[in-house]
């Protein structure tokens, strides 16, 4: 176990360190002739990185039973994070994602996929078999999942609200769940993604984009 986690972490360092190579590929034009400066937007993101990582070993050597049994408020506090972001988030270009603290701007979808995960994790763990079951185990899960994904995709933003769909489901299959209800929810879900994508403008605008491309 121990080995498997340090593989995870120095796959997740290489990456970063991949990341960091390409951000100074990319905007160092750009920033020298925006900020005078080759380096200013890297250096923006290589702040972040440096907490990014600190923040991770701290969190890596804090017991995850921790997180157990604090699951379930942390994925409720998202879920009216995440209201409330609706509700009173300033609309920048066509949609509301971020919350303004004053000293920190951060997206509520991040603290949700965070939570959800977590969450799922521990009721995989308490319901064991009854995963498979539709009724009892897999469609209550599921309910979870389509409140935070569907909270995300109408802010709108859709990538973050597919990318926790496809978490969420990745983790109930590893957990137990059976395919044929994954397949079917995704079935679902997906048709009634690509209806609701086509209604906001940015997304249509995107897909019909990627279409003609072709």
């Amino acid at each position: 176990m121990k080995k498997l986690s340090l593989t995870i972490f120095l796959d997740a360092f290489v990456l970063t360190l991949l990341g960091l190579v390409l951000v100074m590929s990319a905007s160092s034009t750009y920033s020298a002739f925006k900020f005078d400066s080759l380096f200013y937007l890297f250096n923006s993101h290589f702040f972040k990185v440096v907490a990014g990582i600190i923040f991770m070993v701290v969190f890596a050597v804090i017991p995850y039973e921790l997180y157990k049994g604090i699951s379930k408020y942390l994925l409720t506090a998202s879920v009216i994070i995440l209201i409330l972001t609706l509700i009173f988030a300033p609309d920048i270009k066509g949609a509301g994602r971020w919350i303004n603290l004053g000293f920190l701007t951060f997206q509520p979808s991040d603290l949700a996929r965070f939570a959800i995960i977590i969450h799922l994790s521990a009721l995989i763990e308490r319901k064991g078999k009854e995963v498979e079951n539709l009724k009892n185990g897999f469609a209550y899960l599921f309910f979870w999942v389509i409140v935070v994904a569907g909270l995300i995709f109408i802010q709108p933003n859709l990538s973050n609200g597919i990318l926790v769909l496809i978490i969420s489901v990745m983790i109930m299959f590893v957990g137990g769940a059976k395919l044929k209800h994954i397949l079917g929810s995704i079935s679902i879900c997906a048709i009634m993604g690509g209806a609701g994508a086509m209604i906001f403008a940015h997304s249509r605008e995107r897909i019909m984009t990627f279409i003609h491309s072709f």
